[in-house]
């Protein structure tokens, strides 16, 4: 049990770090581990999820430091309802 926990530890920091800078390269990592047989489906949605909401941040913060508040708050909400919609589908579509 401690080494399945310790895998899903690992793998959601790592995926979490990456997307910092770029969503696509870890969920293309991700892919490639669930077409392979590593990851099961749902660990591959949690994964491109998990990438896309924390890159979305990061776009928010970027937005902030270079362009203010306003379009940083505009920018947000546009994220905030895309990255809702993906969790909201994922919810209901992966079993």
């Amino acid at each position: 049990m401690a080494s399945g926990t310790w895998r899903d530890l690992g793998l959601k920091v790592s995926v979490a770090l990456a997307a910092i800078g770029d969503a696509p390269a870890p969920v293309v990592s991700l892919a490639v581990l669930h077409a392979v047989g590593t990851l099961v489906k749902e660990e591959f949605v949690q994964g491109a999820l998990l990438a896309v909401s924390i890159n979305s941040v990061t776009r928010v913060a970027a937005a902030l430091v270079s362009s203010g508040r306003s379009l940083a708050w505009r920018f947000a909400l546009a994220l905030a309802v895309s990255v809702a919609a993906a969790w909201t589908t994922a919810c209901s579509t992966v079993r």
